[in-house]
């Protein structure tokens, strides 16, 4: 009767361990891309959480910054459907990190990209929109799942 309470114990224990191992601890991502010199819309910045997508339409420049985001439209469900997996898959380089800079965004005209990810803490990155020597190939990746994302909604 021991054993069996204990083997119970043992396997309880085990389940909830690994429910708690494959459980995603991001609450949100604000992401998206900017140009210091452009005609238009130099800053494209929107925000994913479980419940919403939305954009932030005040903000025009960021090159540099570490924005405070505010959201100013809610975009539809069906849009946050097409790229609600970027909360999902964000490389385990861009939520241990502190925030920090990733190549040299928009130093050549060429743009940047902002992510911010929020677990307990906030981390801000910007990323250079060219590959480069300091972006490890799933931090590439996922700047590309980001860019495509971004094409969805727009």
């Amino acid at each position: 009767m021991k054993l069996r309470v204990f083997l119970l114990l043992v396997m309880g224990l085990s389940v909830s361990s690994c429910r708690k191992l494959n459980r995603d601890p991001v609450t949100r991502i604000v992401f998206g891309t900017y140009h210091k010199t452009c005609s238009g819309d130099c800053v494209k910045l929107y925000c994913l959480d479980e419940h919403s997508l939305s954009s932030d339409e005040l903000i025009t420049e960021l090159a540099g910054k570490w924005p405070e985001y505010s959201a100013t439209r809610i975009l539809s469900d069906a849009k946050r459907s097409e790229v609600a997996d970027l909360i999902n898959k964000i490389p385990g380089e861009l939520l241990k990190n502190d925030s920090r800079t990733f190549g040299c965004p928009d130093c050549a005209g060429q743009g940047g990209m902002y992510i911010e990810t929020q677990v307990e803490s906030r981390e801000k990155y910007h990323i250079d929109l060219a590959n480069t020597a300091d972006q490890s190939p799933e931090v590439i990746a996922y700047k590309q799942r980001v860019l495509e994302a971004i094409q969805k909604i727009n």
